[in-house]
């Protein structure tokens, strides 16, 4: 009987989800596949995954993507605006609220190396490595921090 071979996994979000998990985290797909659309739709507009740890205070909510596209993505989680629920005449930003409300919002970012990072970490091989940009508010804005190689968090 012939073994199966082991798929390998090359979305973000799956990578993602396999990082967290070795690290202890419970991790839920959020992102969905509109099909009339024919679009992905983040919940609240940026939360690919969720993730919870029995030692960790808060829901993280996780944006993936690769580390090219990291400027197309503070972009976009900068200029997301939904209608508050109070005020039909007022939007908020959901990921403002989110942040606010005390929950860890972190961008993940997948690169291939093949040498050296710049933290000094040495690969043989070429390996796909993720890096985080943590999220966090500062007088109503969200701040980003520059992208930080994550062997573990």
């Amino acid at each position: 009987m012939k073994k199966k071979k082991k798929r390998k996994i090359t979305n973000s979000a799956g990578m993602t989800m396999a990082w967290m998990r070795k690290m202890g985290f419970l991790t839920a797909k959020v992102e969905r596949w509109n099909p009339f659309a024919h679009v992905r739709v983040d919940l609240f507009g940026f939360a690919d995954v969720l993730a919870i740890h029995e030692g960790k205070q808060g829901v993280f909510a996780i944006q993936t993507t690769w580390f090219g596209n990291f400027q197309d993505h503070k972009v976009k989680m900068w200029k997301l605006r939904t209608k508050d629920p109070l005020c039909e005449k007022r939007f908020v930003n959901p990921l403002v609220v989110y942040l606010k409300s005390g929950n860890p919002v972190w961008l993940v970012l997948w690169k291939k190396v093949s040498k050296e990072t710049d933290e000094g970490e040495w690969f043989e091989r070429k390996r796909i490595i993720p890096f985080v940009s943590y999220l966090s508010v500062e007088k109503g804005r969200v701040k980003f921090s520059e992208p930080l190689f994550a062997k573990e968090i």
